[in-house]
């Protein structure tokens, strides 16, 4: 439950503070030369003028800045503006490789578009769209054979003589499939900026699908990624992962790129489900990374959590209205993760054990998604807006800035992002010497 999203009250600070093992990093902020910068939006903006202004609050070092006003979570004429634009010209996921063998489909809605997604007898990817939604099951499966078949057939041209369009971009990274309807997108990578390098030693794209869990949730989808990059609120909603992941033994993580990342080191065993003993990590990590936890936001859909042995992925989609939201959790293993004393029915029970100590800890975050989507729909009537707490907030002001910078295509500028403690990668670093 973010805590900017709460409308937090701060005091106004003059330097950028972020905590780090106990050791404050501060920077000088240039707060008024960047205020006077950022004082107007790009002619670009693709959202109405309101929005703009009010999106100039947050587009500000975070000592200066505003959160998001509600109106960007509640107002049915700026969420269509953002959907078309955000997920009409991102790079955003869609799905897992894992998922997907040959001659299998997914349907994905977004928004009031759905997207089909394929894998032929090949093994190649492709993915398709309707210009209308189609009323589906999540496994496509459900629907008749011959659709099915026809779909996995389909080449670019006779798809477009059915009705259903190619999308101009597909790519995987780590394991998840992204797309972007955009012709002519920069490639991924170019979002990504440094995040494979630090996810280089997690063997993603060799991890073994164990279970998915889909959510509809009464919230914006902005929600539920601010949600996860506060960790702030973990000992407020998450009794038992605040024994696991504490979080005073946060760390930012953070590089450049249209991502947020920070990690837990080190985690804490609690004699439960994600206690590192119960499974063979990723084999080629460093020590830190086998103590600890990773965690990424990749603008705009995906949250990832990399514990050891596993990872578990937030894909989150808008609906048709602002207050709605289509999610899939989706926990992943590391190859061999399986314990050689272990047989199969033992290893799928301590797995089946994880998935619902992750699943638990999401049930916990869309309670209060939903909670807090009630409260911004009060706020916004009532023009109420949150500070940043510099100490805390910094991820979400990265998100929120992320959506900004988007409205123009342009990437994040790191310039307003406060300076943070980098502990976490120096000892990573240390430990390659």
């Amino acid at each position: 439950m973010s805590a900017v999203a709460l409308l937090r009250k701060a005091p106004r600070c003059t330097q950028h503070h972020v905590v780090s093992q106990g050791r404050w990093c501060t920077a000088k902020t240039r707060g008024d030369s960047l205020r006077r910068l950022y004082s107007s939006a790009p002619s670009s903006w693709p959202v109405p003028e309101r929005y703009q202004q009010l999106a100039l609050e947050t587009r500000a070092p975070i000592e200066l800045a505003k959160a998001l006003h509600p109106s960007f979570y509640t107002d049915q004429e700026y969420a269509q503006h953002e959907t078309d634009h955000i997920f009409g010209s991102q790079w955003f996921a869609i799905a897992h490789t894992a998922e997907l063998s040959s001659g299998d489909v997914k349907v994905v809605q977004i928004s009031s578009k759905s997207v089909f997604l394929t894998r032929d007898s090949k093994g190649q990817l492709h993915a398709y769209y309707a210009a209308t939604r189609v009323v589906c099951s999540h496994n496509f499966r459900a629907q008749s054979s011959v659709s099915e078949n026809l779909l996995v057939a389909l080449d670019r041209q006779t798809a477009e003589v059915l009705g259903y369009t190619a999308v101009p971009a597909i790519e995987v990274f780590a394991g998840m499939v992204f797309i972007n309807f955009k012709p002519h997108a920069s490639p991924l990578s170019d979002a990504l900026g440094d995040l494979p390098s630090k996810l280089s030693r997690y063997d993603l794209d060799y991890s073994t699908l164990h279970g998915k869990k889909h959510y509809g949730i009464s919230g914006n989808w902005k929600l539920a990624a601010e949600n996860f990059v506060d960790f702030f609120h973990i000992n407020a909603v998450h009794p038992e992962l605040a024994k696991f992941s504490q979080v005073d033994d946060h760390l930012p993580y953070q590089g450049k790129g249209q991502y947020i990342g920070f990690a837990t080191s080190p985690l804490t065993d609690i004699g439960g489900p994600p206690d590192r003993s119960h499974f063979n990590p990723f084999p080629r990590l460093l020590p830190d990374e086998l103590s600890g936890a990773l965690f990424f936001h990749i603008f705009p859909n995906v949250s990832v959590t990399l514990y050891p042995h596993s990872m578990y992925t937030l894909i989150t989609l808008p609906s048709e209205t602002p207050g709605n939201t289509q999610q899939q959790l989706t926990l992943l293993m590391a190859p061999n993760a399986r314990k050689h004393v272990d047989d199969n029915h033992h290893f799928h029970s301590k797995c089946d054990d994880l998935m619902r100590f992750v699943t638990r800890i999401n049930d916990e975050d869309t309670q209060a998604v939903e909670a807090l989507q009630s409260g911004l729909a009060n706020a916004a009537g009532n023009g109420l807006t949150g500070k940043f707490v510099p100490q805390f907030d910094w991820p979400i002001h990265r998100f929120q800035n992320l959506l900004i910078s988007s409205f123009d295509d342009t990437m994040l500028n790191d310039g307003i992002m406060p300076q943070l403690c980098n502990d976490f990668e120096q000892k990573l670093m240390a430990s390659m010497i």
